[in-house]
């Protein structure tokens, strides 16, 4: 069986437990894609008709988002409870993607390339916004960081040199 365990690295971007999406502009913790090469994003919301919340990934230079400003063409996957079996793709590419009714989970796949680095942008996080005073949608996210740029060694691996 093949292992990942070097080669990904999973974080959370809102809390497990669930963050009420009805609040506009709630935007999640800061994610560095500096020692990594991509990192999938892959957000679940309560299946809920009424909510449609906006997701939005952005791109800033520090861990506290300083100097936040959008990504721009994101590419966007979605999924519905109904057919889990499905993972439609939803557009070339996009600066948002609207959970409507019945899509209870989508993905964003994000290369580091895709940051403006001329300019020492290297966080990514998810911005949800949805605006409306209806009771929000619990959802939450997580970080799927691949191909890390400096390979980590493995504890248990034996040396050619004793």
């Amino acid at each position: 069986m093949k292992k990942h365990e070097s080669a990904l690295h999973i974080v959370s971007m809102f809390a497990a437990g669930g963050t009420d999406f009805n609040m506009n502009g709630v935007t999640g913790d800061w994610i560095s894609l500096e020692n990594y090469d991509s990192i999938t994003v892959v957000v679940a919301k309560s299946a809920q008709a009424s909510q449609t919340p906006t997701l939005r990934m952005r791109q800033a230079t520090a861990a506290a988002g300083t100097g936040a400003k959008n990504l721009n063409d994101v590419r966007w996957w979605r999924a519905s409870h109904a057919s889990a079996a499905t993972d439609s793709f939803i557009a070339a590419f996009g600066n948002t993607e609207a959970m409507t009714a019945g899509v209870d989970i989508i993905r964003a796949e994000i290369t580091a390339d895709q940051l403006d680095v001329a300019n020492n942008f290297k966080f990514v996080a998810l911005q949800v916004t949805r605006s409306g005073n209806q009771a929000g949608a619990i959802g939450a996210a997580i970080g799927i960081l691949c191909n890390p740029r400096f390979e980590q060694g493995v504890a248990h691996q034996l040396s050619a040199l004793a």
